[in-house]
């Protein structure tokens, strides 16, 4: 899966021309990033992205994670995921604007559009979030939030909204 801001790829054994499942990936926003605790909570932020896409589209879909972080090919000390969600704008770096936007993926277009658009950003994040009341509730009011500042009429039962 590639996009502009996100790159996963498995590597492949030579010897047997053959996947080894062993999946990494890279980002624009790793360049010029010298700070290892920080490229650890950009990648958290964008692995959290890629799962809330795939639950979004497949609630059977099992979340990915990183367990390694490697610099040059050498590892870097790990550091936990902080849960500080960090809004990652549109990088500045002209390849984002090169990328083809036709006949991709929808969870392409999904990750893509969350770069792009903080609301989408928002319930991705909240999909990757433990499936319970709580998060559902916080799905719900993003949801009337971004309505109302887009000045667009969601359709939302109030006494199932009172319910919840």
């Amino acid at each position: 899966m590639q996009s502009p801001y996100l790159c996963i790829y498995d590597s492949i054994n030579d010897d047997l021309d053959c996947s080894t499942s062993d999946y990494r990936f890279t980002s624009i926003y790793f360049n010029n990033q010298d700070d290892c605790e920080k490229v650890w909570q950009i990648g958290y932020e964008l692995i959290s992205l890629f799962n809330g896409t795939y639950l979004l589209l497949d609630s059977e879909f099992c979340k990915i994670e990183i367990c390694e972080l490697l610099n040059d090919g050498v590892g870097q000390r790990n550091c936990k995921n902080e849960l500080l969600p960090v809004f990652l704008e549109k990088p500045d770096e002209p390849v984002a604007d090169e990328f083809p936007k036709d006949n991709i993926n929808i969870r392409l277009r999904l990750l893509n559009k969350a770069i792009e658009d903080k609301g989408v950003y928002l319930i991705l994040r909240y999909f990757d979030m433990e499936p319970n009341w709580n998060t559902y509730y916080k799905i719900l009011e993003t949801v009337e939030n971004l309505s109302r500042e887009e000045n667009v009429t969601t359709p939302i039962d109030q006494v199932s909204k009172n319910k919840i």
